[in-house]
């Protein structure tokens, strides 16, 4: 069986060396026949070159450019890349147990699961006393996720059957980073409707090793408000769900957040993080906002459908690519 590893990176071309490293330490399964595809979102810095000099001796890696900018558009061109039977999908900046990928894979191959929620923790030294945990799942922390039977997935360690592509072919570019986020879940909540069989890892945690410039203030409201417009956008065009009075509505949570900022302006101080109601307080706004955005459009989805009928629609074709250090005979 075939299983293909899917990364997309933009200039991280450091923490991807070492993202690499530790996934050429796995064990790899009998009868297990993994590769690497590195998607290239844009970079300007040393990837490609990253990938070049990586060492293929147990695991195939390939690159592939996608210079579009976008998270869901950089997964829909591995998606277009790869043909393992078994799709895992990590981020740059992660290590991972010896484990990980038997457990990864196990289910989905004894087709007891259609789609594998894997464990994520932040690396001890990136934990902070004031994190809650809105906090470290805004950072990928699985925590929050159901312990059998998830509703969502992360895509810093998921993985999936190819199989489900017939029924949800694609990730929608219209969320995810660099303006959005939620691209993963928006794809979990279709394949529940689709009758999906989602799980959960019973295994071992990877480690997430994020930069340290994500701790800082701006990084969370820009991500709030990232998460607000996303959030909007699937409860609009896939639940088709309506707001009441939005620009009242509006006003009102504008107004709640000024107060509450006057009130406890010193929690709002710090270059450290951000309180979470504050985070809340922003994400409430920009959901908002951006309903007075997508109401102006038609859906773009059935009533929570499965493929899109309207909107960006372009599918990836795909691209030349090259592979890593080829392995050397001994």
């Amino acid at each position: 069986m075939n299983a293909s590893i899917i990364i997309c990176t933009r200039n991280r071309a450091e923490n991807l060396r070492e993202t690499l490293a530790s996934l050429g330490a796995v064990n790899i399964p009998a009868g297990l026949r993994p590769e690497i595809l590195v998607v290239d979102n844009g970079s300007s810095d040393h990837t490609a070159e990253v990938v070049r000099k990586h060492p293929a001796a147990r695991i195939p890696i390939r690159y592939v450019s996608e210079p579009v900018a976008g998270k869901a558009r950089a997964l829909n061109t591995g998606l277009a890349q790869v043909k393992g039977d078994i799709l895992l999908f990590t981020d740059d900046d992660l290590r991972f147990p010896a484990q990980w990928l038997e457990s990864m894979c196990e289910l989905i191959a004894d087709k007891k699961a259609d789609a594998m929620a894997g464990n994520v923790e932040l690396a001890p030294h990136l934990k902070k006393p004031w994190m809650t945990l809105t906090h470290r799942s805004w950072l990928a922390s699985t925590e929050r996720l159901d312990p059998v039977e998830p509703l969502d997935l992360v895509g810093a360690n998921m993985a999936f059957a190819r199989s489900v592509l017939d029924v949800v072919p694609a990730f929608d570019v219209e969320i995810g980073p660099p303006h959005g986020a939620c691209e993963e879940t928006l794809f979990a909540l279709q394949l529940i409707k689709a009758g999906k069989k989602l799980r959960r890892c019973q295994g071992p945690v990877a480690v997430h090793y994020f930069e340290e410039d994500r701790l800082a203030r701006p990084h969370w409201l820009r991500m709030a408000k990232r998460m607000g417009h996303s959030q909007r956008y699937i409860d609009y065009h896939w639940r088709h769900d309506k707001v009441k009075i939005p620009t009242l509505r509006s006003m009102r949570a504008l107004a709640h957040y000024y107060f509450y900022r006057l009130l406890k302006w010193r929690e709002c101080s710090s270059s450290e993080g951000a309180p979470e109601w504050e985070l809340l307080c922003v994400y409430a706004i920009h959901y908002l906002a951006r309903y007075n955005v997508e109401s102006q459009r038609p859906y773009n989805y059935d009533l929570e459908g499965l493929v899109k009928i309207r909107g960006h629609l372009e599918t990836p074709k795909p691209a030349p690519t090259f592979e890593g250090t080829p392995a050397v005979a001994h």
